[in-house]
């Protein structure tokens, strides 16, 4: 066979906190497990390559996936992440049916309302987790239903019951999006354009003021995946609680991100700038 050039596709995961979405890209990147929970700031973002059959060709496919942040307050962080996806993995936890729900009633729709119609798998994790499982394949189906995708074959199905712990159903659900995204009709979307500066709002939310910054952050920090990192860093370093951030917390944490600019080598004017527009963001919260 001829092979083909090299293809990359943006993949997100989404789905609410805590169902399993950073282990289970550890586990399909690594084929490693870790039961330590790592909190994911904003975004985190890994590869894998690996090789699809397209037609009679071979085709080496990259995926960039993207893991989101699962809590719901962080509108402007998860829109960043869906612009530019070419597919999706949708993640709930068997032993907590709302989070079904939450992928039909928010997750899918928020991701559709960006990206037009892309490729959608789901994964039921923690099937591991035996004695509390409260849903499984007819669920799924129900809600696939509601998002089939045109393109590709039957013989690769769109729901997977998955344990990051075992492995079970995880490299055969990420092998099925890499057939969709290859075969789906990919959707059109514009490329974004990093902003030169953010209208200034402030936020009597304090996890929407985190939300404003942490995309502020990005926005001008140049390097979205590197800038991911460094907020995940940087809110592990101060001890930031992302369910319940503090005032006090969130003024360290602008001026953490101040400092961390000013190691990267900004220049002090526009340090400055940042760190006062960040201020602001928060001057409702008192």
């Amino acid at each position: 066979m001829t092979r083909l050039a090299k293809i990359l596709r943006k993949v997100v995961l989404v789905g609410d906190w805590a169902v399993g979405k950073t282990s289970l890209v550890r586990r399909f990147v690594t084929d490693e497990f870790d039961d330590k929970y790592i909190t994911t700031i904003g975004m985190k973002v890994t590869k894998k390559s690996l090789a699809v059959t397209y037609g009679r060709e071979q085709v080496e496919l990259t995926m960039m996936i993207w893991d989101l942040l699962g809590q719901k307050e962080y509108q402007r962080v998860q829109d960043r992440g869906f612009k530019g996806a070419n597919g999706c993995i949708a993640v709930s936890d068997v032993t907590r049916p709302e989070s079904l729900k939450s992928l039909k009633d928010y997750w899918i729709p928020a991701l559709i309302k960006t990206t037009g119609p892309v490729p959608v798998v789901f994964f039921a994790n923690k099937v591991d987790l035996q004695d509390q499982v409260r849903f499984g394949y007819k669920e799924l189906g129900d809600l696939e239903k509601s998002y089939s995708i045109a393109g590709g074959d039957a013989s690769h199905p769109q729901s997977f019951l998955t344990s990051a712990k075992s492995g079970l159903g995880v490299e055969d659900g990420f092998a099925s999006l890499a057939h969709y995204l290859l075969y789906a009709e990919p959707a059109s979307y514009e490329e974004r354009v990093v902003e030169a500066e953010r209208a200034i709002q402030a936020f009597t939310d304090p996890k929407k003021a985190l939300d404003a910054i942490m995309v502020d952050f990005v926005n001008h920090f140049y390097y979205e995946q590197t800038a991911a990192g460094i907020l995940q860093d940087a809110s592990q370093k101060i001890g930031l609680d992302l369910r319940k951030p503090s005032n006090e917390m969130l003024h360290k944490f602008v001026r953490e991100l101040a400092a961390i600019e000013s190691r990267y080598g900004r220049p002090a004017d526009f340090v400055a700038r940042n760190l006062d527009r960040r201020v602001r963001m928060l001057s409702a919260l008192g």
